[in-house]
């Protein structure tokens, strides 16, 4: 039999890490180091040949700008973040026709957040894929002076053309690793989901199958060039870069300087600075939710999962958002419909507490309304929709955040000396569920493996994730929660 740990690919042989439950093969290159005259250009695919056997035994640096620290770590420039991970079952069990393929899109607001973390679904027969992509300033950055030097009047979408050619990598390599390059299916939380349900409409043929989990966020509407034209001068501005040819001299800004500066304007800027995809025309050309609207959606993903957590708002209220009484807290972030949201949201549901009132309707407004939308949508437009609402706590993080924003990934990425045995028996459930979403299409659940229900648009079902393990069923219009989100869905239709 062959080393297990070695592979070649078509520019040269890998050596990865070999576990009694899997293989893993870190910092494989897809792309090209995005420095110097690459920085704030679409990422040109690795074509570079080696000889040598690659050591993949450990994870990459994910950049600079893999979190935004206000003391960044020092790195050198030449340090490549666009690579990705790969995760496979014991070589012995690959079947003929190879393993389905799973690949991660990682959240974190466009701001955070790397692609390195290990998985649980390791131990089912999958092969897990994990991406790394520019994110904030070298990702999302946009500017007419970026668009008039792009040649296509592009600008500012960088983050989502790194995940775009890694997905092409995928289905380009991932048979040397045992994967079936006809079984992809793409997951992700938060800007990951939304990554994802944005190439369902600007890209094609990537992926066969999506799992959207709580990254749905259309009621802000996206920047345009001119919008985020204002980033772009505050940096050189607080660089001391002046014209002519600004673009070219901060494509030479160390990294590390970069991330400083962003720090520091992130916490001295009003309109605080927010990284988001650009309207940019060229690779998005219309709101998500237009988007949805029309249902030109990739014809290769036909099954969908998508879903929210119970108490999405939390993660996201702030200490200043509270003032002195109800009204004037929702006067201060809805200044126009206050009056309504204080009867739509009466205060006395929430047990007199400002907090617990406003992240329901932080949540509602960013996240569970657009996520009901989205479902309807795409069952509307002939997806195979399977529909979840995750409510299940986590020991060691709700506390008052409850079942938070982000709060499942702890159960799909099961870390079982971080979990209890009752929150390991819901991590269990999910895991099969997403799994046998990824090998047939069709999520089945419980040890009899029974499928879940397809939601069937307005009205239809939605799984309900519970403390150890257990599934129910709920509809997406009960009475309080259909009469607020659908309020959230008509002031979107009036603008």
């Amino acid at each position: 039999m062959s080393d297990p740990a070695q592979i070649t690919l078509l520019l040269g042989p890998l050596r990865g890490a070999v576990h009694p439950s899997h293989r893993v093969f870190y910092n494989i290159p897809y792309a090209q180091a995005p420095i110097g005259e690459l920085r704030w250009r679409p990422p040109k695919k690795f074509e570079q040949r080696w000889d040598k056997v690659r050591d993949a035994t450990k994870p990459g640096w994910p950049g600079a700008w893999y979190k935004l620290d206000p003391n960044p770590e020092t790195v050198s420039d030449e340090d490549n973040c666009l690579h990705l991970n790969v995760w496979t079952p014991p070589i012995q069990t690959q079947p003929k026709e190879g393993w389905p393929v799973m690949v991660y899109v990682h959240g974190g607001a466009f701001r955070n957040g790397n692609g390195s973390a290990p998985s649980h679904v390791n131990s089912k027969p999958i092969v897990l894929v994990t991406i790394n992509y520019r994110i904030n300033i070298f990702g999302f950055l946009a500017s007419n002076e970026l668009a008039e030097d792009s040649g296509d009047g592009s600008a500012g979408n960088y983050g989502l053309l790194d995940q775009r050619l890694a997905f092409e990598w995928v289905k380009e390599n991932i048979h040397h690793f045992g994967g079936d390059f006809s079984r992809i299916t793409a997951f992700g939380n938060s800007t990951g989901s939304m990554s994802i349900l944005l190439h369902l409409f600007i890209s094609r043929n990537l992926f066969h199958r999506a799992i959207l989990q709580s990254g749905i966020n259309f009621y802000t509407p996206t920047p345009k060039i001119s919008d985020q034209q204002r980033i772009f001068d505050l940096v050189c501005d607080e660089l001391g870069i002046k014209s002519p040819n600004r673009l070219a001299q901060l494509r030479h800004v160390p990294s590390n300087k970069l991330v400083e500066i962003i720090c520091h304007l992130e916490t001295s800027t009003n309109p605080k600075i927010n990284w988001n995809s650009t309207m940019d025309g060229v690779t998005v050309h219309k709101e998500v939710r237009t988007l949805l609207n029309e249902g030109d959606i990739d014809p290769n993903v036909l099954e969908i999962i998508v879903g929210n957590t119970t108490d999405e708002g939390t993660l996201f209220l702030t200490g200043n958002q509270i003032a002195e009484t109800y009204y004037d807290s929702l006067a201060k972030a809805f200044p126009a419909i206050a009056g309504k949201l204080e009867t739509l949201y009466p205060i006395t549901e929430f047990r007199d507490n400002q907090s617990l009132a406003l992240a329901c309707i932080h949540g509602d407004h960013a996240i569970s309304g657009p996520v009901r939308y989205a479902a309807r949508q795409l069952a509307m437009h002939g997806r195979k929709v399977y529909y979840y609402r995750f409510n299940s706590l986590l020991e060691i993080s709700s506390g008052h955040l409850g079942v938070h924003h982000g709060i499942e990934q702890a159960f799909v990425f099961k870390r079982s000396e971080k979990l209890t045995d009752v929150e390991s028996r819901t991590s269990d459930r999910v895991v099969e569920a997403w799994t046998s979403f990824a090998a047939n299409g069709v999520p089945l659940l419980g040890e009899a493996m029974v499928e879940w229900e397809r939601f069937a648009g307005r009205g239809g079902k939605v799984l309900v994730f519970e403390e150890g393990g257990m599934t129910r069923y709920e509809t997406d219009d009960g009475e309080v929660r259909d009469k607020r989100l659908t309020f959230w869905d008509a002031l979107e239709d009036q603008e």
